[in-house]
């Protein structure tokens, strides 16, 4: 055991060691632990870690608080010039250290106390300007102190006796170069462990090593091998994914019939031809038809609207309708010149009666303002046909003009059963009875009002309060009908 004079020289000597900023923090734990009275000079020590600072400020202690307010404010003070870091704990160099006992030690302040070892070499070491120079690398080691304050009191009495301290609050040395920290060690040992916590006292504490890299090793090196099994994976289903695509090829060349469409590409030519051939068609039949009015007997109308009805076809098949009406109506005004009005119209009537209904649909583009008229219908509707409002006389223009009586007052003339029918052609003589024509009241007419008046455009009648009264508008023929007597009449 060393010796350093009187209790007094000791404590002081103790209390310099306080308010050393390079001492370990492992001496100053045991000073704040064992010496009440240095506490304050531990509090205001930079060099004092901040687990025990916290310790100490948790006391209460006025003093103490002095000490910490004081250091506060010399901290506030350069924290602009970048204070040093360096003698904060880090987790390697401290680890876990116990708060300062608030109540009394067993060592009193003035005994000759023996401290730890690392204490005693400490106080036996020289100065920090008189240490030796060493080549050899220095490993810093700070214990951790984790004796209670009634622990650490016993730990020395055990030690001055002479006695080994209980493995308990034996502070924890490195296998390789444990110091002699009870009696049995050899005093070699001794001075070289002394040597190193004085070494470690005004070395720069070690910087925490960085859990980075371990936390990225173990989060990346699951994430890599989910990646690898997913690449084989992937590997796997796309070689069976190739063979299956592979194996329906022969199903996949089905839609070559397809391509076979190719020529539809060249379809807008083929049209271009249809309708230049068309109008080759529709120029021929053009000049063909009129000649129809120089060429034509004005005997056999049926023929001459033959001709009439082959252009219309033509004209609707190429769209052209519209365009060659005004044609059409210059050559039935021809043909009215060549011929006459009654033999002009028979044609038209041909046209527009017979043939097919597209072709008579189209025709109705057609006009009647051409022929010359000897009892024209001024301001008549024209219309397939027409009841009168008392539903008893319906009339029908169909190849010519049908009208019925439905019932008579003098009774059903000759021939007919339930009234009178009257039939007129375009082309015809006077009208007469025509019983095997009879119109039915079941199909659906439109009304004619009285002293209105329904046309076809050559054909005409006037619906009267009391009767009709219908004519030819090109030859002045007609018939009268009523409830009570029916008649025909030429001019």
């Amino acid at each position: 055991m060393s010796t350093h004079g009187t209790p007094d020289d000791r404590l002081a000597q103790i209390e310099a060691l306080a308010q050393d900023p390079d001492a370990d923090w492992d001496t100053l734990h045991f000073i704040a632990e064992n010496y009440p009275s240095l506490r304050p000079a531990v509090a205001a020590n930079p060099g004092t870690y901040p687990e025990l600072l916290e310790a100490l400020g948790a006391m209460n202690d006025p003093e103490i608080d002095a000490a910490l307010a004081s250091r506060a404010a010399a901290s506030a003070g350069t924290a602009a010039s970048g204070a040093d870091t360096s003698a904060e704990p880090s987790e390697e160099q401290t680890g876990e250290l116990p708060p300062v006992a608030e109540e009394e030690t067993a060592v009193h302040e003035g005994m000759a106390a023996q401290g730890p070892a690392f204490l005693e070499q400490r106080l036996d070491a020289p100065e920090p300007d008189q240490a030796l120079d060493s080549d050899e690398e220095q490993t810093q080691y700070i214990p951790a102190v984790t004796e209670e304050p009634e622990e650490a009191a016993g730990a020395q009495a055990a030690a001055a006796a002479g006695a080994e301290p209980d493995s308990a609050v034996q502070p924890e040395y490195p296998a390789a170069a444990a110091p002699a920290a009870a009696a049995g060690y050899a005093a070699q040992e001794q001075a070289a462990y002394a040597q190193q916590v004085q070494a470690a006292s005004v070395q720069p504490p070690r910087e925490r090593e960085s859990r980075a890299p371990k936390v990225l090793a173990a989060v990346l090196l699951p994430l890599v091998g989910l990646i690898a099994v997913a690449v084989l994976i992937f590997a796997l289903l796309g070689d069976s994914g190739d063979q299956m695509a592979e194996e329906p090829a022969p199903e996949q060349e089905e839609p070559a019939p397809q391509q076979e469409e190719a020529p539809d590409q060249g379809e807008p030519a083929e049209q271009e031809e249809d309708a230049a051939e068309d109008e080759v068609d529709l120029d021929g039949a053009r000049t063909e038809l009129t000649a129809l009015p120089d060429d034509s007997t004005c005997q056999n109308p049926e023929e001459d609207a033959a001709e009439v009805a082959a252009f219309v076809e033509t004209a609707s098949d190429a769209d052209a309708m519209e365009q060659e009406a005004g044609m059409l109506e210059d050559l039935f005004e021809d043909l009215q010149d060549s011929c006459d009005n009654i033999h002009a119209a028979a044609v038209y009537e041909g046209v527009r009666s017979g043939g097919d209904e597209d072709t008579a649909g189209s025709f109705e583009a057609v006009g009647t303002d051409w022929s010359d008229q000897m009892m024209s219908a001024d301001g008549a509707q024209e219309m397939d046909g027409f009841i009168t409002p008392d539903e008893n006389k319906i009339c029908l223009f169909e190849d010519g003009l049908t009208c019925t009586v439905l019932e008579q007052d003098a009774g059903a003339p000759e021939g007919c059963e339930d009234g009178a029918t009257f039939t007129m052609q375009v082309d015809g003589d006077t009208p007469g009875l025509d019983c095997d024509s009879e119109l039915s009241a079941d199909e659906d007419y439109e009304t004619l009002a009285h002293d209105d008046t329904a046309t076809d455009g050559f054909l005409a009648c006037v619906s009267l309060e009391d009767r009709i009264s219908c004519w030819n508008t090109l030859t002045g023929v007609g018939f009268e009908m009523s409830e009570g007597d029916h008649y025909a009449y030429s001019p």
